[in-house]
């Protein structure tokens, strides 16, 4: 999983959902079979067998959810999972049987980034986790002598966007952490594929002068902020100067940078997300990135 996120989850502590609990004794990890949504698709030219043919790309929803209760039926922890999956298709509509060409390549690549997120081997450790937070909660109830109800289940949740031109698959995600504490954090991540490349980019290989590109975003960026917002940090200038080490995706209307809570701000100002239009940008593009993004020859 994302290294961010394990910082992030590391430093914080955070608060979950209820459901009926089971009616087994201990704690069974349910998993369920990954559903599938089709988001978005996109065609390109590609060698099959001896002759050229169109392969059509899906980028669909995989959901991978467990929950877990106690022996006693309190929902100790529950988390849900919603990842890209790139997908490809013939011309006849069926899947892209070739296994050595840049079609399967691509699969591979940009599926093997997400293989984690759908394994759940992370699992285990959260619901041990959970559990212990759940046995120290009811010794301190019991020294109390409280009647306090069980409600700080552990919850953790990744959702997505995606977006797609003929080369490009962006994914913006958001990934949510409960697991004890006052409150839960969010964390935004972003994703930019390169499919004739067949890798993953950073937002500065688009530009044609990496330098002007991040200092004109920047300054777009604070413009946008504005001048003495108090929840802002007193060095925000510096940290939006770093904006491509943050949350970086693309949409229809052009760019979108997102710092995550106590990156940019305090935690009462939520997620930071900053729109860069399309027309800004357009200027500051090399013709690689406006290939990319789509722009008119």
């Amino acid at each position: 999983m994302e290294k961010l996120i394990a910082l992030f989850c590391a430093l914080c502590l955070m608060a979950g959902c209820a459901s009926v609990p089971p009616e087994s004794e201990e704690a069974p990890l349910k998993k369920e079979p990954a559903a599938e949504k089709i988001s978005q698709s996109v065609e390109k030219s590609a060698v099959y067998g001896a002759a050229v043919q169109t392969a059509a790309y899906t980028v669909e929803s995989q959901i991978r959810a467990d929950t877990v209760y106690d022996e006693d039926g309190a929902l100790l922890v529950n988390y849900r999972y919603e990842v890209p999956h790139l997908t490809a298709w013939d011309e006849g509509g069926e899947p892209w049987a070739c296994q050595d060409d840049d079609v399967a390549a691509n699969l591979e690549t940009f599926n093997g980034r997400f293989e984690e997120w759908l394994s759940g081997e992370d699992f285990q450790e959260k619901a041990d986790e959970a559990r212990a937070f759940y046995e120290d909660w009811k010794a301190e109830r019991e020294t109390a002598q409280s009647e306090a109800v069980w409600s700080r289940e552990f919850l953790y949740d990744l959702s997505f966007t995606s977006y797609m031109t003929t080369d490009l698959i962006s994914i913006s995600g958001r990934y949510y952490d409960y697991s004890g504490g006052a409150h839960g954090m969010t964390v935004l991540l972003g994703w930019n594929y390169d499919l004739t490349g067949r890798r993953f980019i950073g937002p500065l290989e688009l530009a044609a002068d990496q330098a002007a590109f991040t200092e004109a975003v920047a300054r777009e960026i604070l413009a946008q902020i504005g001048p003495g917002d108090p929840l802002y940090w007193d060095d925000y200038d510096e940290i939006v100067a770093c904006w491509p080490n943050y949350a970086v995706s693309f949409n229809e209307e052009g760019m979108e940078v997102g710092f995550s809570p106590y990156e940019l701000a305090c935690y009462a100002a939520g997620p930071q997300q900053f729109q860069i239009s399309r027309e800004f940008m357009e200027p500051y593009l090399s013709d690689y990135g406006r290939a990319l993004l789509g722009y008119a020859a």
